[in-house]
């Protein structure tokens, strides 16, 4: 693969793992190379003794020695007979098809001696053996050269078409992990949206969960009040209702005129239950009286009494099929029997209803004296229960979650372990990050409502579920979450969703655990591949938050930094701690998993000697701890360890006074200030070379990373790369000036 085809591959790799359509793909499109001002044809023989035609190209700021390099290299031609026969055929060519042409004057040396100190010169970077080759080509092509002059040129042909090969591999290698990283940057963004789509839909679950029991709880099935924007009552009744005291608004006690309405889905019971309730008349006598007079209304009206609303008479069909199509379902006894499970669940507008109808049906009498007293005192208790329970579901409609925990701190015990507030203070507790309370009570809401039947997206158990499972891999606990779904299968075996879930976690959390393991033993390679397979199935999984996805790649950044893959892991860090600060609305922002990102983010900096963002995130975590806690000590050492670096990082040039002074770098000594030799990435027997020598080896080592830094060729975080290439500039300047090295390098 030549150098051409090289860079094109890692560009267009690089911008399929971004989307070809984006605006930045249209920002980093890959440029048009320039058209061929030269094209010699050759006949290759292949070695099954086939053969095929191939060209080689001369572009402008190239000549034939170069065309000939890159022809050999792409048709695999290593004999360098051939390539000089190759490259003398381009010469003739180009006389004929671009005859006023004339390559660069750095192409053009004077003599075969500086081509072959050129090619020298080029042989001891990383990356340029194909311009060492090309004018290792141009001086064989030199006329009058002593036969032991040819044969050691082409002994060094040999060798650098050699190393050329393997400059090839290592580029390839590095242009398919650089396509990798940008595939999975571009996967964890598709994966960020992905989850916030799954809690939106999870949403949407809760928010039609709540709307199903808001108007039975908070506007009394539509009968109390002023209803003058709703549908048309069957009947209006106006009552003057007397207040006994002053109300909290220091009103005196007087008259006022309510009316009792029967809406269109309301049955009888159902409308005076629900007026008594919303007007605190807590009394069985008063509902029989308004019951009395709105059939007494309906009847005069000529409107036949309407039947109970849809969801009771499912429930009453429910009944009769139980009893194998015989019986009455909507007796009062069945009233009563679906009121006392309605109070079990929570559900204390449905249960106060229920009473309502056993105690308003026509065979009443049947349920006996201690029967009617029950249903009595049942009635009562739900309309208390009901209106305690009306500003706890206004506060987590209002998303005033610490309001709503307060309230149902006030609730009796018995009555606030029903599955209904449970439910809710699990949903409160989650929205406030208290994963352990979430947990906890969800796990008492599937206890309480687990049955043989069909668990249903949706339905309360199955909320309890989502979020119980959310919760506990929220707290590191997969186990947990296992178990809140195997409950499910327990008492559901065909529930298909949650099975997929269930098989999709386990592997997911064993492959979690062989990452730790292999990180915690230090096998970090084999951790960041188990940790990449972990990101990878968890697309498209409804278990695993973007929180818990997070926590992943935290740990992907750690591991990654101590490679010293700092490009991967300073990406891996960013993505963490934005979806931990930014985890989308209605998501509690964690301070403990912030700090937790932004730790691990200073470390990546450390590792990256990058010590100026480092001691700013350490300083950003120290606020997150709070003041006078065992952590907040541990981040305030590390602030000022980290500070010494980024002072003596500071320290880069002794001879500057006043800036070495103002840094307290000690004593004019370069082995106080910043170590120049590591930024150049010089061999570690420097001091041992000749001064010549060693001021080559710093333009060269310079020069290769201005290429591989500079921020308009650097595919990776621009700021790394100006930060790199800043440094890189600084420690060229102080080190020439250290080995007093001419401008051209040498001494």
């Amino acid at each position: 693969m030549n150098k051409r085809l090289l860079l094109r591959l890692v560009a267009i790799l690089t911008l399929l793992a971004h989307g070809a359509c984006s605006d930045e793909a249209a920002e980093n499109a890959v440029p048009a190379e320039p058209e061929a001002l030269a094209r010699a044809s050759f006949t290759l023989n292949k070695n099954d003794g086939s053969h095929a035609q191939a060209e080689a190209e001369v572009r402008p700021g190239e000549d034939a020695a170069t065309a000939a390099v890159v022809f050999a290299e792409r048709h695999s031609v290593n004999d360098i007979d051939s390539v000089l026969q190759i490259a003398e055929r381009i010469v003739q060519v180009m006389r004929e098809q671009a005859p006023n042409y004339e390559p660069p004057a750095e192409l053009r040396l004077r003599t075969a001696g500086a081509h072959k100190r050129k090619a020298e010169e080029l042989a001891k970077e990383a990356d340029a053996h194909d311009e060492a080759a090309a004018h290792l080509v141009r001086a064989l092509m030199r006329q009058g050269l002593e036969e032991s002059m040819v044969e050691t040129l082409k002994q060094r042909f040999g060798a650098q078409m050699e190393r050329l090969a393997q400059q090839r591999k290592q580029e390839a290698a590095e242009a398919a992990e650089a396509a990798a990283a940008a595939a999975r940057q571009a996967e964890e963004a598709a994966a960020l949206v992905e989850a916030r789509a799954r809690a939106e839909a999870a949403e949407e679950d809760w928010r039609s969960h709540l709307a199903s029991i808001k108007p039975a709880a908070t506007e009394g099935g539509g009968s109390g009040g002023d209803q003058s924007g709703a549908a048309e009552p069957l009947v209006a009744v106006p009552l003057t209702m007397r207040r006994a005291n002053a109300d909290s608004s220091g009103e005196s006690p007087g008259e006022e005129v309510v009316h009792l309405r029967l809406m269109p889905g309301q049955d009888v019971p159902g409308a005076s239950y629900a007026f008594c309730r919303a007007n605190g008349l807590h009394s069985a006598d008063e509902l029989v009286k308004l019951g009395t007079i709105l059939e007494q209304r309906l009847a005069a009206a000529g409107i036949p009494p309407p039947p109970p609303p849809p969801q009771q008479q499912q429930q009453q069909q429910a009944a009769v099929g139980a009893r194998g199509g015989s019986g009455h379902a909507d007796g009062a006894a069945s009233h009563v029997q679906r009121a006392e499970a309605a109070r079990k669940e929570g559900a204390h507008a449905e249960a106060g209803a229920s009473f309502a109808r056993a105690l308003q049906h026509p065979d009443a009498a049947s349920l006996g004296e201690a029967g009617l007293e029950a249903a009595r005192v049942g009635l009562v208790e739900m309309m208390q229960a009901d209106t305690r329970f009306a500003p706890i579901l206004e506060a987590v409609l209002a998303a005033q979650w610490e309001t709503a925990l307060a309230l149902l701190d006030k609730v009796p015990r018995d009555e606030r372990s029903v599955p209904r507030l449970q439910l809710l203070e699990a949903r409160a507790a989650q929205k406030l990050g208290r994963w352990s309370n979430a947990q906890r009570a969800a796990a008492r809401v599937v206890e309480a409502t687990a049955s043989y039947t069909a668990w249903v997206r949706g339905e309360p158990r199955m909320l309890a579920v989502a979020l119980g499972s959310a919760a506990a891999l929220e707290l590191g606990d997969g186990k947990k979450a296992l178990d809140f779904m195997q409950k499910v299968l327990q008492y559901d075996p065909d529930q298909a969703e949650i099975r997929k879930q269930y098989k999709q976690l386990k592997e997911l959390l064993k492959l979690l655990a062989d990452a730790e393991t292999h990180v915690t033993k230090g096998y970090n390679h084999k951790g960041v591949a188990a940790l990449e397979d972990v990101l990878h199935k968890m697309r498209g999984m409804a278990v695993g938050s973007s929180l818990f996805r997070a926590q992943v790649l935290l740990k992907l950044c750690r591991a990654s930094s101590s490679m010293q893959k700092h490009e991967e892991a300073m990406n891996d860090c960013q993505t963490a701690y934005k979806a931990l600060a930014e985890p989308g609305p209605g998501v509690h922002v964690s301070p403990v998993r912030v700090r937790e990102a932004l730790e691990a983010r200073a470390v990546a900096h450390e590792n990256d000697k990058n010590y100026d963002d480092a001691v700013a995130d350490l300083r950003a975590a120290l606020e997150q701890a709070g003041e006078g806690t065992e952590k907040a000590n541990e981040l305030r050492q590390g602030v000022q360890r980290v500070q010494e670096l980024q002072r003596k990082w500071s320290c880069i040039d002794p001879t500057d006074r006043q800036a070495w002074q103002q840094n307290r770098c000690g004593p004019l000594r370069p082995e106080n200030g910043r170590d120049h030799k590591v930024v150049l990435e010089l061999p570690a027997n420097l001091d041992q070379l000749k001064r010549e020598d060693q001021c080559g080896w710093v333009t060269r080592q310079y020069r290769k990373l201005a290429r591989k830094w500079h921020p308009d060729r650097y595919k990776g975080l621009k700021a790394r790369a100006e930060r790199k290439m800043r440094e890189c500039s600084e420690a060229k300047e102080v080190l020439v000036k250290q080995l007093r090295c001419s401008a051209g390098g040498e001494r």
